[in-house]
C-alpha cells in the first residue's frame, strides 16, 4: 500500500509539474528591436557668385593699379553634418611686382590666419550655411607700367572636415587636427 501511495504521489507531482511547465510556456514572450544608424557626410561647394570673371573663364582684363575687384570665395556646407572649414590663398604676381601683393578684406571676426598659412573659420559651418572668406581684392597702387600686360592669379582652396567634438570641448579647429586633409574644392 505504501508503494501504491508513493506511486500515486509521484504521478500527482509529475502531472502538476507538467501542468505548471505547460502553463509557464504559454506565458512566455519575445521581442526584437532593430536599429538603423545612418551616417551623415561632409561636403562643401566653393563658388564666387559675384566675381565679374565668371563669364570669361575666370579672367578679367584692363585692371589698373588701385582697382578694387569684386571676388567673393563662398564656401557652402552642402553636406548633412556641421563641419570645420579652412581656406588658403595662393597668389602668383608678376616678378616685376616684387613683394607687393594684392590685399583682401578678410573678416577677422569670423576667420583666423593660422601659422600654416590657412584661414580657419572660427565656428563650425552649419549644414546648408555659407561662409565668405572675403568679397574684395585691392590691386596695389604701387604697381606701374612694369606690371602692365602681366597676369595675377589668385587661387582659393577650401577644405572641410567633421570632428566629433560635442563631448571633447571646442578645441577641434586647430592646425594639428588637419594633418593629411587635402583640398576638396578650389576656385
Amino acid at each position: 500500500m505504501k508503494k501504491k501511495i508513493a506511486l500515486i504521489a509521484t504521478c500527482v507531482v509529475l502531472v502538476a509539474a507538467i501542468a505548471v511547465g505547460g502553463t509557464l510556456a504559454w506565458f512566455t514572450d519575445s521581442k526584437e528591436v532593430a536599429n538603423t544608424v545612418t551616417f551623415g557626410n561632409v561636403k562643401i561647394a566653393l563658388t564666387e557668385p559675384t566675381y565679374p570673371g565668371n563669364d570669361n573663364e575666370g579672367k578679367i582684363t584692363d585692371v589698373v593699379p588701385g582697382s578694387k575687384i569684386t571676388k567673393d570665395p563662398t564656401i557652402e556646407n552642402i553636406g548633412t553634418n556641421d563641419c570645420w572649414v579652412r581656406a588658403k590663398l595662393e597668389v602668383t604676381v608678376p616678378e616685376s611686382a616684387g613683394n607687393v601683393v594684392p590685399t583682401y578684406n578678410i573678416d577677422t571676426t569670423k576667420w583666423a590666419l593660422g601659422e600654416d598659412g590657412y584661414y580657419y573659420y572660427k565656428n563650425q559651418l552649419v549644414s546648408k550655411d555659407k561662409a565668405i572668406l572675403f568679397d574684395e581684392v585691392t590691386i596695389p597702387s604701387a604697381w606701374g607700367n612694369d606690371t602692365a600686360g602681366k597676369d595675377v592669379k589668385i587661387i582659393v582652396k577650401a577644405e572641410a572636415m567633421q570632428i566629433q567634438d560635442k563631448n571633447n570641448g571646442n578645441e577641434a579647429n586647430n592646425a594639428a587636427l588637419w594633418q593629411g586633409v587635402t583640398a576638396e574644392k578650389a576656385v
